[in-house]
């Protein structure tokens, strides 16, 4: 609705002057887009593998995925209503690592990105490497709104790499020389003994 006064010769408002259109369809049409527009957006947020949050300035969170009840044994819900959880999962001996980080949420950070690799214990006191990436979130105004973080379990790559890690020390230093290849022959390691008795570097 819009309505303007009317005037007389002398300038007097004598009146008003109202239109009205109807704008129910257009309404509709706008209400109809929204909700399919945060639809989409649900979708993409709710259906990620990974676990990912949007921590405000104030240290509370506006969003978690669900998918952090599969990594941490915790639902949104419970990050939701505790912030503080997050910090308190983290494993004892990269909490001051944590900590630190989560301490700088408040400030309007430029770095590109921060990326990390720490472990949490679940509810039944399993422990879970996490690789972990965030960056600060802006609004189109520049406005600050906190930091945005992505969290993957990357528990059995831990695992295999420090398997690796043993083996390589445990063939090291043994009198044998071994060398190991792929299915096509190609040499991807071999220890200090073999290059020894052959003469030539890995």
């Amino acid at each position: 609705v819009v309505h303007n006064p009317v005037r007389d010769s002398r300038g007097k408002i004598d009146g008003a002057a109202v239109f009205g259109w109807d704008i129910t369809s257009q309404r509709q049409a706008e209400e109809n887009a929204l909700r399919e527009s945060e639809q989409r957006f649900r979708t993409i947020a709710d259906f990620t593998y990974d676990w990912e949050y949007w921590m405000l300035p104030d240290g509370t969170f506006a969003y978690n995925s669900p998918s952090c009840a599969r990594l941490s044994s915790y639902s949104a819900a419970e990050f939701q209503q505790d912030p503080s959880l997050l910090e308190r999962i983290v494993h004892p001996d990269d909490r001051e690592k944590v900590q630190q980080h989560l301490s700088t949420v408040g400030q309007d950070c430029r770095e590109e990105s921060f990326e990390t690799d720490f472990r949490i214990l679940t509810r039944d006191g399993e422990t879970r490497w996490l690789s972990y990436a965030c960056r600060a979130v802006h609004a189109p105004t520049g406005e600050y709104l906190g930091r945005r973080a992505s969290l993957r379990d990357i528990t059995q790559r831990m695992i295999r790499e420090r398997e690796l890690r043993t083996l390589q020390l445990a063939v090291q230093d043994v009198a044998a020389s071994i060398i190991i290849t792929d299915r096509n022959g190609t040499i991807e390691y071999v220890n200090p003994k073999f290059t020894e008795i052959t003469g030539y570097a890995f």
